[in-house]
């Protein structure tokens, strides 16, 4: 047989040798490990990390919202404003029809005549003044105009700008309300964490955050959903 066909059958059938691992080899193994847990969780910090700029509309849209009561409690309320505002047209048809009516209730009701509407008014457009008293004095916010960064962590919400750094734990929220431009954790009646949905970079990672804060805030709290006319609970939903 031809010796370079021997050769080559020899080496076909001699058994394969297995390099051991070497320390080099192994050491690379795990910086590359490490590389990508750290890549992995550096995504999922950022994930929940909010950056923006607090604008006017920011503050005028958190003012509204924490204005904002529930549709039947301003219905029962447009309801005796409308009661107030409707004295006026039974004092004028009791004149038009020659009803006696004393001199000094007459003075009283026309010195006073634009008070009948006022309840009516501050009920219809109530959260549109408090909007427009909020654009007012917005230079005067410690926030104004300044970068935010909100970042949610699973033990406690971090919130800072130039010279203000806040931790808040999650029993801290006592209400969550989305609107169509934002995501509002209400610390009070007065104060709340604003997160703009123009700060994040997708529909996707905005559905992310929600889950998120769904998952930290307490069973108890109540997250909901303001739209024009009415207010929807997203936990009974």
């Amino acid at each position: 047989m031809n010796p370079k066909i021997l050769s080559a059958l020899n080496q076909v059938n001699s058994p394969i040798k297995l390099q051991p691992p070497t320390a080099i080899g192994l050491l690379k193994s795990t910086k590359t490990i490490l590389s990508c847990a750290v890549k992995k969780a550096a995504i999922m910090v950022e994930m929940h990390e909010i950056r923006y700029i607090f604008e006017r509309r920011d503050f005028v849209a958190l003012t509204r919202a924490l204005v904002r009561r529930p549709f039947w409690t301003t219905a029962l309320k447009f309801i005796f404003a409308s009661l107030i505002a409707g004295h006026v047209f039974v004092v004028q048809l009791m004149l038009s029809t020659g009803k006696r009516i004393s001199a000094d209730y007459l003075d009283f009701y026309f010195n006073s005549l634009p008070l009948w509407f006022l309840p009516l008014v501050l009920t219809a457009c109530g959260d549109h003044l408090a909007g427009l008293l909020a654009a007012y004095v917005f230079k005067k916010n410690a926030s104004a105009n300044k970068e935010i960064i909100i970042d949610l962590q699973d033990d406690v919400i971090r919130a800072r700008s130039d010279d203000i750094k806040s931790e808040i734990g999650w029993k801290s929220i006592v209400r969550v309300i989305e609107t169509d431009k934002y995501l509002f954790l209400a610390l009070s009646k007065r104060e709340a964490l604003t997160l703009p949905k123009r700060a994040f970079p997708s529909d996707a990672a905005l559905a992310e955050t929600m889950q998120f804060v769904r998952e930290h805030v307490s069973p108890q709290t109540p997250i909901v959903r303001h739209y024009r006319f009415r207010t929807i609970d997203l936990r009974a939903a």
